[in-house]
């Protein structure tokens, strides 16, 4: 098999999303994992996806064992109760490696890391020859750090699956998962603003040329959240979300878009989208996105106390890097959480000493009772 072979389905996988995933573990499986629940406006449960994925590993199980009968291979009746065990003795361990890049795509988005499946599904992507799978290990990997506001963490793991596409030749903006977007807004909380604005502008290119609407509104996402014309790149997202049928994606632009709206201090527009962000991560269970929007929410009706003689008002972001800081949140923790770079945080830092009178986080987190101050390693 050659180094970008996409197993029997390569064709249909570089085409679409949906010819990806059908091909992969069926139709239900593209509509219940690779969608975050975009087929029940409740959403589906990662238990559920799992449900789903026994399902089709059981159907490909029956007709296999009929195939081997057929072909004379000894029935093994443990087998009929383990389709993954069926399947590595039949050989179609690349079977096995499909379904793991879609479970753990998915448990990353909704918050939880597993390494031990993600180790497995590398071994035999690497040992397979399947390099989409390999790809999707990263993505799991680069979904999950993101989440978890670890962008520094994030952008190897993001960056690394995107340069598996594009050896390839495989279009990101129309294969799950896609990864530009992810990889701009880690590009932006890590303080690489060029380097996002390459990448956002070369996903959009992308998506425009495939036409497909819920592939352009990801892209204007990325083109908004790297700081381009923002304003009109996120309505434009927004526009187009509510013309596709991607829940996930949606509840993310409301995210990003109600982050950018807090940080320039337009509180109430934020409220309204980081809310509706919130509740909708709930119900696809995407729970470290969740926590992003509701910390979100959290802030931006925090007031930090200053004294009365106090003259110098806290600009918005400076209230922010204040509120984090009574927290107990460290400078990379903060920014990553308010996408800026570390050095802007230490420069806000110097300000908000100044205009709240305070010398050290101790005395500024005290301005906040209950509220512990991380000391700086």
């Amino acid at each position: 098999m050659s180094a970008c072979a996409i197993d029997d389905s390569a064709g249909a996988a570089a085409g679409s999303t949906s010819g990806l995933l059908e091909h992969a573990l069926g139709p239900r499986v593209e509509a219940g994992c690779c969608r975050l629940g975009a087929a029940r406006p409740d959403g589906v449960a990662l238990h559920e996806a799992g449900a789903v994925l026994a399902s089709v590993r059981d159907r490909r199980a029956e007709q296999r064992l009929r195939d081997a009968a057929a072909a004379g291979v000894p029935r093994d009746d443990e087998a009929v109760d383990g389709p993954d065990r069926l399947s590595r003795q039949l050989g179609r361990a690349n079977d096995e490696c499909w379904g793991l890049s879609i479970l753990t795509w998915l448990a990353a988005a909704q918050g939880r890391l597993d390494e031990e499946a993600l180790d497995h599904q590398q071994d035999l992507s690497e040992r397979l020859e399947l390099p989409y799978q390999l790809m999707c290990v990263h993505a799991a990997r680069g979904q999950h750090a993101l989440a978890a506001g670890e962008a520094d963490e994030a952008v190897p793991e993001l960056a690394a699956a995107l340069a598996i596409k594009e050896r390839c030749g495989i279009a990101d903006a129309t294969t799950h998962p896609v990864i530009g977007a992810d990889l701009v807004e880690a590009l932006v909380r890590s303080g690489r603003a060029d380097e996002a604005a390459a990448a956002a502008a070369k996903l959009h290119e992308d998506a425009a040329r495939s036409g497909r609407e819920s592939a352009i509104a990801v892209a204007e996402r990325a083109l908004a959240v790297a700081g381009v014309e923002s304003d009109a790149h996120f309505a434009r997202a927004w526009e187009l979300h509510g013309r596709s049928d991607d829940p996930f994606a949606a509840a993310r632009t409301a995210l990003a878009w109600g982050d950018a709206l807090r940080r320039a201090g337009q509180r109430v527009e934020a409220r309204e989208l980081l809310e509706q962000a919130r509740v909708a991560l709930e119900r696809l269970g995407a729970a470290r996105w969740e926590e992003q929007a509701a910390s979100g929410l959290a802030r931006s009706g925090k007031v930090l106390r200053r004294e009365p003689a106090q003259r110098d008002e806290l600009t918005p972001a400076e209230l922010e890097v204040a509120s984090l800081i009574s927290e107990g949140k460290r400078n990379k923790e903060i920014a990553a959480a308010l996408w800026m770079s570390e050095k802007t945080v230490e420069a806000h830092l110097s300000r908000i000493y100044r205009k709240v009178g305070v010398r050290n986080r101790a005395e500024l987190a005290a301005r906040r009772p209950g509220r512990p101050a991380a000391a700086e390693t």
